[in-house]
């Protein structure tokens, strides 16, 4: 084998694991089988490494509690009270370069959707997807005359033997003490940047398709769909997150049916808060689309099913219907709405009402615009793989007080 790919876990999270085993095993066949994978834990129990075994020949658990090569000084930053040890296990990647040609660090909270060969053969020292919210020189203590230098999210991070014996415990010691105060990113992720610019290592940026967030507009291309977000993104704690990536209960459902053990309840029907609009994944018309909506589960909501324009109206029981829900197509764009379509509805107070949902909205997922030119339109864009999420959002931030405003007595 020339490849290994890493994780780090604790025994509570091996459902994680196995889920990114099977998914990887059934989207990218050949690096599955081409890859030995190595464990870096806490305490997994012996029946959990046998379970994970029987998952794949070719996995090595190594306990860090007593078999730590790191520099100890580096575990007395405040982040372990959050992330604990766990995020510094992805610098053990440096030391299987002396083994491996390629490692591949890859977090537990991740769905592999799609072959990722590429990440392998991208012809670099590392590679990661960049971060856009710092730069390397918030972290670097030097004048430097660089001024792109991809700043690593540290869900999915390669490393090529062309970097071993570069990188020693002095330099992860001296990397974490020039960087351990700073506000940008993670510990790890700036220890990584900082020993990677400081050695003048060739980083690649990955696309996007590599480690996407939750509401990434393409995630239907993503290759590696990371649960990361400003939401709660995890499919085993937020039902419409289940919801939309099935697969990811698949895979649950498989390690429970092994004998394994989880956080989640599996349930017939999932609904969040009582607004979830139902599943909708794989469809390939407008008419599909909406017809997959579980609207009639919601106590609030109708529709009189109009697709002539690709666009069908929900509306609200007890509200006048100028005042609705909108899910508009064209071609692969989606787009959710509230319209209030009748002038003598709109009020300053009702204008500031949706000035204060769409901030809140932007606040989960990116995107609302409020349009305040004709009517009053509160508008989301979507992939169709995620209408049942961005619908479930608008709905949850905007029903009840849609609701109050127009049935509370003045």
């Amino acid at each position: 084998m020339d490849k290994a790919i890493v994780f780090s876990i604790n025994n509570d999270y091996c459902f994680a694991l196995a889920n990114v085993l099977m998914s990887l095993e059934d989207n990218s066949e050949y690096i599955y089988n081409t890859s030995d994978f190595f464990v870096y834990h806490d305490g997994i129990s012996y029946e959990n490494q046998q379970l994970l075994k029987k998952l794949c020949k070719n996995i090595y658990f190594i306990n860090f509690t007593q078999d730590s090569k790191l520099p100890l000084e580096i575990y007395n930053h405040p982040h372990m009270n959050r992330w604990g040890k766990f995020i510094y296990q992805k610098l053990n990647c440096f030391e299987l370069l002396f083994k491996y040609e390629h490692v591949l660090w890859l977090d537990a909270d991740i769905l592999v959707n799609g072959n990722i060969s590429d990440i392998f053969n991208c012809n670099a020292d590392m590679a990661w997807r960049n971060v856009v919210a710092w730069k390397h020189k918030d972290i670097y203590n030097e004048k430097t005359d660089i001024e792109d230098f991809p700043c690593c999210h540290a869900g999915v991070v390669y490393f090529n033997n062309s970097i071993a014996n570069k990188v020693s415990n002095a330099d992860i010691l001296t990397a974490y003490n020039t960087v351990k105060d700073g506000r940008s990113g993670g510990i790890d992720e700036r220890i990584l940047t900082y020993i990677a610019f400081s050695k003048k290592f060739n980083v690649k940026s990955l696309p996007v398709e590599y480690n996407s967030w939750l509401t990434y507009r393409n995630i239907d291309q993503s290759k590696i769909i990371h649960f990361v977000d400003n939401i709660e993104p995890k499919p085993w704690k937020n039902s419409t997150v289940y919801a939309a990536f099935p697969e990811w209960g698949y895979y649950y459902k498989k390690w429970i049916k092994m004998g394994g053990t989880g956080p989640l309840t599996i349930q017939n029907n999932f609904y969040s808060r009582g607004y979830t609009f139902g599943f909708l994944r794989n469809t390939s018309t407008f008419i599909q689309i909406i017809k997959n909506l579980d609207i009639i589960k919601n106590i609030y909501i109708y529709t009189d099913f109009n697709f002539s324009k690709n666009f069908c109206q929900f509306y609200i029981y007890n509200i006048p219907q100028d005042i609705h829900y909108e899910i508009l197509n064209s071609g692969n764009i989606f787009k959710v709405c509230l319209h209030i379509e009748n002038k003598q509805f709109i009020s300053k107070h009702l204008i500031s009402l949706f000035e204060e949902i769409q901030q809140n909205i932007n606040q989960i997922i990116n995107g609302a615009i409020l349009d305040k030119a004709n009517f009053l339109k509160l508008e989301i864009p979507s992939s169709e793989k995620l209408i049942n999420f961005t619908m479930n959002i608008l709905v949850q931030e905007t029903i009840e007080k849609i609701l109050y405003h127009f049935t509370t007595k003045k």
